[in-house]
């Protein structure tokens, strides 16, 4: 059985690095201990209960639920609302897995909390990057790190990626030029990023990937930094302000 990396887990080591260039993806298990985690949850928890209609404006954001309507299932930007998360954004731990990744130093450009309640929809397939490619930066120069808050699984909608399909941007349906048309994926060849509370998912932004409905009886909370190199100062306020802010 492989040993949980919990001696020095923020190193990106070759396997895990050759894993995500193959790939698109990778898991780094245990980098944050239990207790950080729940000083997260913590301060999630605070963050929703302070939630007042309009408190954070367009950062607040919602997808579609089984019962019918609209939940509340992001929060944008949480560093300007929360010190734990902009310290966690710049924490050693986690910089020292981008890094190789990126090849060099890096900044956040967008960062998010998702609470996937009981109920919540899931997405469809699609790559993150053609929602950013306005920005000029090439997909190779994006990285999204999750943050597991709570185990993810099968019955909680975890998300599913297709490895080795990051190298290009797919085709898109014809009704949705921003997603991926399933039709051009071998479907079974999904792989779920089951993690455990305090492991890091990498991913690439070219990487496809879809998750399925919160069919359990508990949230699944997420926490999301996006980075990418040194030296696009201004692309946290431009992917902001795009009218198909994702």
């Amino acid at each position: 059985m492989m040993e949980r990396e919990a001696r020095n887990p923020s190193v990106l080591r070759p396997e895990r690095m050759r894993q995500y260039e193959d790939d698109g993806f990778v898991t780094v298990p245990s980098v944050f201990s239990q207790a950080q985690v729940a000083q997260w949850a913590t301060e999630i928890d605070r963050l929703w209960s302070n939630a007042a209609d309009g408190v954070y404006g367009r950062s607040r954001q919602t997808r579609g639920h089984a019962d019918g309507g609209e939940v509340w299932d992001r929060l944008d930007r949480p560093i300007e609302h929360s010190s734990l998360f902009r310290r966690l954004a710049e924490d050693e731990r986690l910089l020292a897995l981008i890094r190789p990744v990126l090849g060099g130093r890096v900044q956040l450009f967008k960062d998010r909390i998702i609470v996937k309640h009981p109920g919540t929809r899931g997405y469809g397939l699609h790559q993150d990057y053609p929602y950013w490619a306005a920005l000029g930066i090439p997909a190779d120069q994006i990285v999204t790190a999750m943050l597991s808050v709570d185990p993810t699984t099968s019955e909680n909608g975890a998300v599913e990626v297709f490895p080795g399909l990051h190298r290009s941007r797919l085709p898109a349906p014809p009704d949705d030029p921003l997603d991926a048309d399933p039709s051009s994926v071998d479907l079974s060849q999904g792989v779920l990023a089951d993690t455990e509370p305090g492991d890091v998912f990498l991913m690439h932004s070219l990487t496809p990937h879809r998750s399925a409905p919160n069919r359990s009886s508990r949230s699944r909370r997420i926490v999301s930094f996006v980075y990418t190199t040194e030296g696009h100062e201004d692309a946290r306020e431009r992917v902001f302000a795009q009218p198909h802010y994702h």
